[in-house]
């Protein structure tokens, strides 16, 4: 397995990401999902499980939205996690 090219903070992202898609239902993988509104505080949770601060959060939502070549590097890297989550 290759390590990632993506930055330590890009990973964390991913990793957020990632487990913010299982949560909400949206990659479920027993079916044709069905998305579930998360409230802030569950979200709140998530950036705290994984260490992101929210601040930071967006920081890095915004240089995506920026440089869209590092946003599908990051969300092939997502689809990596939820690909070794669901098997």
């Amino acid at each position: 397995m290759q390590p990632s090219p993506l930055a330590a903070s890009d990973s964390l992202f991913a990793a957020v990401y990632a487990d913010y898609l299982l949560l909400s239902g949206v990659a479920d993988p027993g079916g044709r999902p069905v998305p579930e509104e998360r409230s802030t505080r569950e979200i709140d949770l998530l950036l705290e499980r994984h260490g992101l601060p929210p601040r930071e959060f967006g920081k890095l939502v915004e240089r995506y939205r920026s440089r869209p070549e590092l946003w599908r590097v990051v969300l092939d890297e997502v689809r990596s996690k939820l690909k070794k989550r669901q098997s």
